[in-house]
């Protein structure tokens, strides 16, 4: 079975392949320079060298080096940029981390093929794939056709056990892949996302039941849409799926539904949702824009470190030029809430404005100033059993909590 799926995604890359390639416009090659080295290396490096001295034990290295830079190296037509992190910062930390210290990066481009190798990251979206650092292989291919791929594989933590932790917290060995997939024309653009990691459930030989440490799975699809409706008016959407399978060892409910059929659902996965929607209308020079956003409470995917969720944004923005182009005023004004399912303690509400101007006086000075205010408006919500069981409640007893905070910026 591992063998026939190994096959059919070969197969779909081919496909995939020809698919850009067929449309794709002939170029001229330049045989007189393509035989010339042009060998040329551009960059920077960076060396610190730290000392440390006490007499408590347990302490940290006496003696630490941090080796970093980039290096990009052109030959013939190819462009090979080179990022790299050498330490032994964390060689006597006491515990294992679930990344490396030492990194490498090497990213080969030729025209339109861009390679990512060794200790790398890349971004699909915010809600799928968003930074996550891994240690494998990517591939961008963006050639003049409509289709553009970018297509990722590798390991996204290595596994740490109970021992190595020393009373941090194990992590399971996870591997993650991952592929985008878009069709742009002048007037409209598709594209589709797909995410999916894995913990490796026999990674760690025992993970006492106290840790709260589980092998996850995580399914994300994303479908995204941008068209002009009409003349200077953009319109731009994002939704996203993700199927989070807290613990894979769970009982298995395939036969329920079809979506659970197709997912492989178990008995702790969730269907999580978030919606992405910007309007922008251009008038002139003017430039007005309305953002709407959701996020399901406890929204979350395996391709990136952190998210806010439990939101919902709404924002509108304004922009425009002045006085022959050399002042930038721009403003925006939103209304963001949480606890959308209403199963908190407590909500709470936002008023955020701001105001940002850059006066470009002549080539030598330029004048910058902002102005925000953030206003947080907060619902104590008492238990309806309290407010049953206990007669005494009074209103007292609740709480409205509502907070201003201003910043200006001059410079």
């Amino acid at each position: 079975m591992k063998i026939e799926n190994k096959k059919y995604w070969l197969k779909l890359f081919v496909v995939l392949l020809l698919l850009i390639t067929k449309n794709a416009h002939s170029q001229d090659v330049d045989l007189e320079n393509f035989y010339k080295p042009n060998f040329k290396v551009t960059g920077g490096v960076n060396a610190n060298l730290m000392f440390y001295n006490s007499n408590q034990q347990n302490s940290r290295e006496p003696f630490s080096y941090l080796l970093s830079g980039n290096l990009n190296v052109t030959a013939f037509s190819f462009n090979i940029p080179i990022f790299y992190s050498i330490t032994n910062q964390g060689n006597n930390l006491g515990y294992t981390a679930p990344f490396d210290f030492n990194r490498l990066c090497i990213m080969p481009k030729y025209k339109w093929v861009k390679a990512y190798i060794g200790n790398v990251s890349m971004t699909f979206s915010p809600y799928t794939l968003s930074g996550f650092p891994f240690k494998g292989v990517g591939l961008e291919l963006t050639p003049r056709s409509p289709f553009k791929i970018s297509l990722m594989g590798g390991k996204l933590l290595k596994a740490v056990s109970e021992d190595d932790a020393l009373g941090g917290v194990p992590v399971y060995e996870r591997f993650g892949y991952g592929a985008k997939i878009g069709f742009e024309k002048e007037s409209y653009k598709i594209g589709w996302i797909g995410f999916y990691a894995k913990d490796n459930e026999n990674s760690l030989s025992f993970v006492g039941s106290d840790a709260g440490v589980t092998p996850k799975e995580n399914w994300v699809n994303s479908f995204t849409f941008n068209t002009s409706l009409v003349k200077n008016l953009n319109f731009n959407v994002e939704y996203a799926l993700s199927v989070l399978t807290d613990d894979t060892r769970a009982e298995s409910t395939i036969g329920r539904n079809y979506r659970d059929r197709l997912f492989s659902a178990k008995e702790s996965t969730s269907y999580l949702n978030a919606v992405n929607v910007n309007l922008d209308y251009a008038i002139q020079k003017s430039n007005l824009g309305l953002t709407y956003e959701r996020i399901d409470p406890n929204y979350n995917t395996l391709g990136a470190m952190y998210f806010n969720n439990d939101l919902e944004n709404i924002a509108l923005r304004f922009s425009r030029p002045f006085y022959h182009d050399k002042i930038n005023f721009s403003t925006s004004l939103g209304y963001q809430r949480d606890d959308l399912a209403q199963n908190k303690k407590q909500n709470s509400k936002r008023v955020v404005g701001s105001v940002n101007m850059n006066y470009k006086i002549n080539d030598q000075i330029n004048f910058t100033g902002s102005y925000s205010n953030f206003s947080t408006y907060t619902n104590k919500k008492l238990d309806q059993f309290e407010l049953i069981n206990n007669p005494n409640v009074i209103a007292a007893d609740t709480l409205n909590y509502k907070q201003l905070s201003q910043m200006q910026i001059l410079m």
